[in-house]
């Protein structure tokens, strides 16, 4: 699996590709700033990061299915408008294989990164109250299982910058 994290990897000849890798290192370093802006941001990012709380990482999932929804939706809106720009065979701004991975990422980004951790979101933050238990079972399994995601999910992130996604099935792409 390392083997495919080399730096001929990314794509720099893809200026697409890599104004979008610079707005989201951007977007990120922006919200790292103002998330560490905090007077006491050690002790919030200790507690947030190191919780067993079911209620805590029920908004973790919610906000990890949210974050990622932004991102699907930012690719539905790039798949659209590769869509309307192919119109009376004009050229097409992103290249076939970038789109056929952008339409494969996306299918598995809605269901394992979106929907999977909005409905586990809700019920770690509604089912403890609804039974009258005062916090989840197994609270460290929950805890883990909400980083293994978040994982997952920065992978799923990094994939359209680095390698390939998925193998294309397009014809005279090897």
């Amino acid at each position: 699996m390392p083997g495919q994290f080399k730096l001929n990897a990314i794509p720099l000849h893809a200026p697409l590709v890599m104004a979008t890798l610079a707005c989201a290192l951007v977007l990120c370093a922006a919200l790292l700033g103002a998330l560490a802006r905090n007077r006491k941001p050690r002790a919030r990012w200790t507690d947030w990061v190191t919780s067993v709380d079911d209620r805590r990482v029920g908004a973790m999932y919610i906000i990890l299915a949210l974050v990622m929804l932004l991102r699907g939706v930012v690719d539905a809106l790039l798949l659209r408008a590769q869509q309307g720009g192919a119109v009376n065979g004009t050229d097409r701004y992103l290249p076939p294989l970038f789109y056929d991975q952008v339409f494969t990422a996306r299918g598995a980004l809605m269901m394992f990164f979106i929907a999977t951790p909005f409905i586990v979101g809700l019920l770690n933050v509604m089912a403890p109250p609804q039974t009258g238990a005062r916090d989840g079972p197994l609270p460290f399994a929950n805890a883990l299982g909400f980083w293994l995601c978040a994982i997952g999910a920065v992978l799923v992130m990094l994939s359209l910058f680095v390698g390939e996604f998925a193998v294309s099935a397009l014809p005279g792409a090897a």
